[in-house]
């Protein structure tokens, strides 16, 4: 790994670890916004199930949907989708 694979990997990182925290206690507006400019499918499987907003969980689910019926959901290397969705 590079010097700037490095920096990004930790920005991803930091930014992931944010949108964790916010998702618990965010307004379905507020999340919205910020899975509308980064949703993985660990972030979206996360607010499926930490959120406390309803709203927030269902469009957790909504982009896992989403997701599998692109069918990316085969790719997920890390198992997510089919933890969450099967």
């Amino acid at each position: 790994m590079n010097a700037q694979e490095a920096v990004t990997f930790l920005a991803r990182q930091r930014r992931e670890a944010g949108n964790r925290i916010r998702l618990r206690t965010c307004s379905i507006e507020e999340a919205k916004e910020m899975l509308a400019r980064f949703a993985t499918p660990e972030i979206a499987a996360f607010a499926s199930r930490e959120a406390h907003n309803v709203g927030v969980r269902s469009l957790g689910w909504s982009i896992l949907n989403e997701i599998k019926q692109a069918g990316l959901g085969s790719d997920c290397k890390t198992g997510v989708l089919a933890r969450c969705l099967f």
